[in-house]
């Protein structure tokens, strides 16, 4: 099942992204597609668990931290 899902990532980041050698990360690419797109492509072929449940819908909030970086100060005399 790992396999199968790896090998559809691989089939979903190529269709967002045109098949251009480009880098977005996963979120990235599912907000582009849509979370049923990415749901669709996910899973096919795959066989879940009877268990298994799939989310209806993925809400996350992303942190973006600008301009917290450890910089050297190099100060020419």
């Amino acid at each position: 099942m790992v396999l199968g899902v790896l090998k559809n990532w691989k089939a979903f980041s190529a269709y967002v992204m045109n098949n251009k050698p480009e880098y977005l990360h996963g979120e990235h690419l599912i907000d582009r597609a849509g979370y049923n797109k990415f749901k669709e492509m996910i899973l096919e072929d795959i066989k879940l668990n009877l268990e298994a449940m799939v989310a209806q819908r993925v809400l996350w909030a992303e942190t973006k931290y600008r301009f917290n970086f450890n910089l050297k100060s190099i100060t020419q005399h």
